[in-house]
């Protein structure tokens, strides 16, 4: 991929999941298991995109637990989520520095 194509795909994963993140917190806390998987899949197609591994697994258990039904584990997910996508943002600005250097 080319370096500005790679800047402006973490870009908009940096942005889009900040956006995915705030409606995925408020799906758990009102019970929506239906939203929360959906949410998950998406956040889960964009960390693929910019290789986020973490965030992918995170997503792939919250997916599940939302289309199971059963969010009694998701907000502990939804942390290790945060954390992951922390760290992805992190990664993906300190690339983008270096390749604008």
């Amino acid at each position: 991929m080319a370096a500005g194509l790679g800047r402006e795909v973490g870009a908009l994963f940096i942005e889009d999941s900040g956006t995915r993140l705030a409606e995925l917190e408020v799906a758990l806390t009102k019970g929506d298991a239906d939203a929360v998987a959906a949410i998950a899949h998406a956040i889960r197609g964009s960390a693929a995109n910019v290789g986020a591994d973490a965030v992918d697994r995170a997503c792939a258990v919250l997916e599940a637990l939302g289309r199971s039904g059963d969010l009694t584990r998701a907000h502990a997910t939804f942390n290790v989520l945060t954390q992951a996508l922390d760290q992805a943002r992190g990664e993906i600005m300190s690339n983008a520095k270096k390749d604008a250097a």
